[in-house]
Order: C-alpha cells, then structure tokens, then sequence
C-alpha cells in the first residue's frame, strides 16, 4: 500500500523527521539548503490549502498522464528540477530564518492534517484539481523525496 500523509503514522513520522532537520544539515543532492527546503514544502502544502495559487498550467497531458506517472512512481527521482513557483530562489517563498520556517511548516503541516477525510480546496498548477487520497499520497512522496534528500 502506497503511504499517504493523511494516515497517523505517516503524519507523525514526517512530523518527527522534519523536526530532526537543522541548519546543518546538508542536502546529498541538490541545490536547496535546509532552510530553503522548508520554504518550498511549505509552498507545496499551501497550494493544496488554496492559500498560494500559482498560475494553472494543467493540460491533458498534466491531468492525465503526468500525474499518473507522479503517483505511481515508487519514488521521485533524485536532481528533477524544481518548479519556479516553489523555488525559493526564484519565485517561492523566501527564507525567513530557519527555526521561523520550520515552525511555519510544522504547522502548515498540522493545519493540512485536519483536512483528513476532506476535499482540498486548492489545485496542483499542472495535475490540477486531486483528490484528497492522491494529495495525501503525492504530498508524502514529495516530503519523503526531499527529507532523504537531506538524510532525515
């Protein structure tokens, strides 16, 4: 069975692994520093809340193949390029000190949780409108993707 975020143990792990990350830790791949990092999780959580919305670029293709292939995958491929949407360098959220981020994140995090059962009401900007076990799915795969990136 696929992990979802919205399954306790999940939730709870990520929780847990996030909170282990500081501002040493070091990325394995990648150009993101921690901090950063944080910053784009947290970008991918509001897209989901409908609080951030960046611009639709959801296609046939996105809706139907792309997402397919997100969610089937067993894991997200190290060094794929990041949307510019979620990266802080570009136009995600820029850091605004680590402990500040990581407690933003934690609980962007907490107030997703509560969602379990529930709709989202935001929209992937290229998969476009999931449902709430396929956000639940693709949101564990991305922390995961991003939590190994940095060893947690």
């Amino acid at each position: 069975m696929k992990k979802n975020f919205f399954d306790k143990d999940a939730y709870q792990s990520l929780t847990k692994r996030f909170e282990s990350i500081n501002l040493e830790s070091k990325a394995k791949w990648g150009t993101m520093n921690a901090n950063e990092m944080i910053c784009h999780c947290a970008d991918a959580i509001r897209e989901a809340l409908g609080t951030r919305t960046t611009k639709d670029k959801s296609s046939w293709f996105g809706r139907n193949i792309f997402k397919w292939a997100a969610l089937l995958l067993p894991s997200y491929p190290k060094n794929t390029r990041t949307v510019a949407a979620y990266d802080p360098k570009k136009k995600g959220t820029m850091p605004n000190g680590f402990s500040h981020d990581r407690d933003v994140l934690l609980k962007l995090m907490s107030n997703l949780y509560q969602f379990n059962g529930a709709e989202l009401p935001g929209k992937h900007p290229v998969m476009g409108v999931l449902s709430h076990k396929h956000w639940g799915t693709l949101m564990y795969k991305h922390f995961n993707h991003h939590l190994t990136q940095f060893g947690a």
